[in-house]
């Protein structure tokens, strides 16, 4: 059941029993005591691989997912029901009250797209996420560097604070070899 924090007083997200691995925010006290978690995950399985908070206390999630749902769970935030390969990469912010999420973003190529860590500029709302995809179609716009070199490249996006992709572009150095950020 996940403990007493899975029983989602106080209305929060709650997405479970859909598959096996989901991704979960759980709120801790000082001393370590779970207060309460929000659930998000579709039908295919999704996970977290980073996490930042806003200015304002919300929260920033970077992670990957097989789901083709996540539109008709989240509807109006943006997400899209297509998963374009094996794994694609995703981006969303919930509120500090794990209550709503306000955009959400998912993304691809027709292979492997894994987004490894996040930094979020807190000034300005900038969000930039990196990792690495085997996607010889990786969504680029105004890249640096526009197709895949490698067997498996990095890349980078810029997001603004709502989730539009400002920037996105492969990253590697060496036409032969295989690169991860």
């Amino acid at each position: 059941s996940g403990g007493t924090a899975f029983n989602n007083t106080g209305a929060s997200i709650d997405h479970r029993g859909q598959t096996q691995d989901n991704t979960f925010i759980t709120k801790i006290s000082q001393d370590g005591a779970s207060i309460k978690s929000a659930v998000v995950g579709g039908n295919g399985d999704d996970g977290a691989f980073d996490l930042r908070f806003t200015a304002s206390g919300d929260i920033l999630v970077c992670g990957n997912t097989r789901s083709t749902n996540m539109a008709d769970l989240l509807p109006g935030t943006g997400a899209s029901n297509t998963n374009n390969g094996n794994v694609d990469g995703f981006v969303f912010k919930i509120n500090a009250a794990l209550t709503t999420i306000s955009w959400f973003k998912n993304f691809g190529g027709s292979n492997i797209d894994q987004p490894t860590i996040m930094l979020n500029n807190n000034s300005n709302g900038d969000i930039f996420v990196a990792g690495y995809t085997t996607s010889s179609n990786f969504p680029t716009l105004n890249p640096r560097q526009s197709t895949r070199t490698g067997s498996r490249d990095g890349f980078i996006m810029k997001l603004g604070s709502n989730g539009a992709t400002k920037w996105s572009s492969y990253f590697n150095s060496n036409a032969s070899a295989s690169t991860s950020i």
